[in-house]
């Protein structure tokens, strides 16, 4: 005759804050270069995914969470504070670099163990920009550039846009950093023939709060200040000067 020994109920071991997924701004691919994601705030580092590339927040039972995640609501419902907490997300390698904040809410009640959960109570799509270290694929045109003003100087925190048709807001912008200098990936313009040369391309220029900003000129010379002539299928070195 079998016996049978009684095991202890399961005990919470961590709660799952959140789950990020980062995506190419200008293709839309899930990233899988092995990033560094941290709270700083909460002390937590994330884990990625055993079978997908994703990163997973945890905190143990002990750590204090501000207040729980508001359970789900009514379309009509007002839509609650929920105190924010900001990611850290670095690239070891320097490929990808993240211009916009990425914050999560401070606290999930969901479990990652003894409960159920639904993944899209907890993933998030977050968008990373490519650096010069990213190296294209066969075939796909990449713009590196840099924008200065009127004396040669760099014209850091703007928004570039290069694009077939002209920009709308929907359009993945770069961002120019402290030189001036930006990269876009066109994923679109490839080369189909032979004769498929180069590519007629609409510029656009913001500021972070997505005020025009217009330009003077587009190096190579000869292309008006409002498009660019790039050479299909390789990387394009570019200069923009604004007025």
């Amino acid at each position: 005759m079998s016996s049978f020994v009684a095991l202890p109920p399961p005990t919470l071991r961590r709660r799952l804050l959140s789950v990020l997924r980062f995506r190419d701004v200008y293709t839309q691919a899930v990233i899988e270069a092995p990033l560094t994601v941290r709270v700083p705030e909460l002390g937590l580092t994330a884990v990625r995914g055993a079978t997908e590339p994703t990163w997973r927040l945890l905190f143990a039972p002990s750590q204090p969470a501000t207040m729980p995640y508001p359970p789900r609501r009514a379309p009509a419902d007002p839509v609650p504070v929920v105190p924010t907490t900001t990611v850290e997300v670095l690239d070891p390698v320097g490929r990808y670099v993240a211009h916009d904040p990425v914050t999560i809410p401070r606290a999930h009640t969901g479990l990652i163990q003894g409960a159920p959960i639904r993944g899209d109570d907890f993933i998030r799509d977050v968008p990373l920009w490519s650096t010069r270290l990213l190296s294209p694929p066969p075939g796909e045109t990449f713009v590196v550039g840099r924008i200065i003003d009127g004396a040669g100087l760099p014209r850091p925190g703007l928004r570039i846009a290069v694009a077939p048709a002209p920009p709308t807001p929907a359009t993945p912008r770069a961002v120019s950093d402290a030189a001036g200098e930006f990269v876009i990936r066109l994923p679109g313009v490839r080369r189909t023939a032979p004769a498929d040369a180069t590519a007629d391309l609409h510029v656009a220029v913001t500021t972070a709060g997505g005020a025009a900003v217009a330009l003077a000129a587009v190096t190579p010379a000869g292309a008006p200040a409002s498009r660019v002539r790039l050479v299909i299928g390789q990387s394009t070195r570019i200069t923009l000067t604004t007025a």
